[in-house]
């Protein structure tokens, strides 16, 4: 059920990088006049813009731009009403509301997962929640650095992957591609992102993280520059693009594991989310100004913009510092 829920909001999020070529013909736009669109449907999970685009490609010749949008509306609904009915809540929330029926159903859970009875008379309780460590506490005992230098990466790093991803359609079609064929190009960065998922997680325990970004950020920015010498020989377009699913948006998977690096354990979870919020913030401006990018550079140029933020994303990379792992005695301390 996560899986359908992260599939459809993907689409929706992406759905105005698909239409975004239709969108400028229909109302008659200089594409940076879509700027405030773009950026107002920008945070969203990737997996949904495969899908979104694969049949976008087929349904815009038959439904419309509208279309696109009264099925990414409908088809959230029709689950929103069976997830009311089949969704399970958390253990927890059941164990915090004292309602008649919630010790049977955690009961149930349980002996699902462990496979073992338990007494008909066990009480469930939720023990007290941690203390939220503040914000403040990231530039405190010389993390300051690190927290600064975390953050450019997040930032740039976001710029340059929304301004692709939400721009990338439109780009195409000014470059010539046709306007059903524009939402391909999502699909290939995209897919690229998720079949380099698993294998980036899989070798992220067993190497140096910061070298990888570091090999990752220049293969970006290799391919930035490839992409916007690469005129409209399309096959090269496409392979480039989607190899920009690993060199530009595959940071997003190394960046979270990188932080865990970069901070000591008590502070991952605020140092994680901190990044992330600052790294959405930049992903609105990324999508808000791809519009004015490519009406001031034009196709080639709006390519080889994405090196700029890549560029400041590495340069930032460098100067963090690793953590020395806390010690037992050290965090009790604390």
């Amino acid at each position: 059920m996560c899986f359908l829920i992260a599939i459809f909001d993907g689409f929706d999020t992406q759905a105005v990088a698909f239409t975004g070529p239709a969108l400028i013909q229909a109302f008659d736009l200089a594409p940076g006049a879509l700027g405030p669109v773009m950026a107002a449907g920008t945070a969203g999970m990737v997996l949904g813009a495969i899908l979104g685009g694969l049949l976008a490609a087929q349904m815009l010749p038959v439904i419309g731009w509208e279309g696109i949008y009264i099925v990414g509306g409908v088809v959230p609904l029709a689950l929103l009403l069976v997830l009311i009915f089949a969704l399970p809540e958390s253990m927890q929330y059941l164990a915090s509301h004292k309602k008649s029926g919630n010790a049977e159903k955690i009961q149930g859970i349980i002996r699902r997962i462990v496979k073992t009875p338990l007494a008909a008379d066990a009480q469930f309780t939720v023990p007290e929640p941690e203390m939220k460590t503040r914000v403040s506490s990231l530039f405190a005992n010389g993390l300051a650095r690190n927290t600064t230098a975390v953050w450019a990466i997040y930032m740039f790093n976001w710029v340059a992957w929304f301004m692709l991803l939400s721009w990338l359609p439109t780009v195409l079609k000014a470059s010539g591609l046709p306007a059903d064929q524009a939402p391909m190009g999502t699909v290939a960065v995209n897919a690229v992102f998720v079949i380099c998922a698993i294998p980036l997680a899989i070798i992220l325990p067993k190497v140096n993280t910061r070298i990888l970004l570091l090999v990752m950020f220049t293969f970006g920015i290799l391919l930035s520059v490839g992409l916007g010498n690469s005129g409209t020989n399309w096959t090269w377009v496409f392979i480039l693009a989607g190899a920009a699913g690993l060199g530009i948006g595959g940071q997003q998977i190394v960046l979270n594991y990188m932080v865990a690096q970069a901070y000591p354990t008590t502070l991952r979870a605020t140092a994680t989310g901190w990044a992330i919020a600052v790294g959405r913030i930049s992903a609105i401006i990324g999508s808000a100004s791809g519009g004015w990018v490519l009406e001031q550079v034009g196709t080639s140029g709006f390519y080889m913009s994405l090196a700029l933020p890549l560029a400041i994303a590495t340069a930032a990379l460098i100067i963090i510092k690793p953590v020395e792992k806390t010690k037992p005695n050290e965090l009790a301390a604390a």
